[in-house]
């Protein structure tokens, strides 16, 4: 197990990227140590974006860097690196 203990969310977002295109997403799990997202929409070359999430009632905007991005079949799920990330 890593430093971070992960939660499990399954939170509908929304990846904007600096192109100013939007990607639906799904956060899986959140940790201290960053989150994994899971999309199925083709993004290009990624090492920055601005995570929204969706949630009814509950609205946040994180700055995003990119650790990993691990293709799995025809999604794609992106390791959040919380280093270069604020809360707005």
């Amino acid at each position: 197990m890593g430093a971070h203990p992960r939660y499990p969310v399954s939170l509908a977002s929304t990846m904007e990227l600096p192109d100013g295109r939007s990607i639906d997403c799904l956060v899986l799990d959140l940790s201290m140590g960053g989150a994994d997202i899971e999309t199925r929409q083709e993004f290009g070359d990624l090492r920055e974006f601005t995570l929204r999430v969706l949630d009814p009632g509950f609205e946040l905007k994180v700055k995003c860097a990119v650790r990993q991005i691990r293709d799995l079949w025809q999604r794609r799920v992106i390791h959040d690196d919380p280093r270069c990330a604020g809360a707005r």
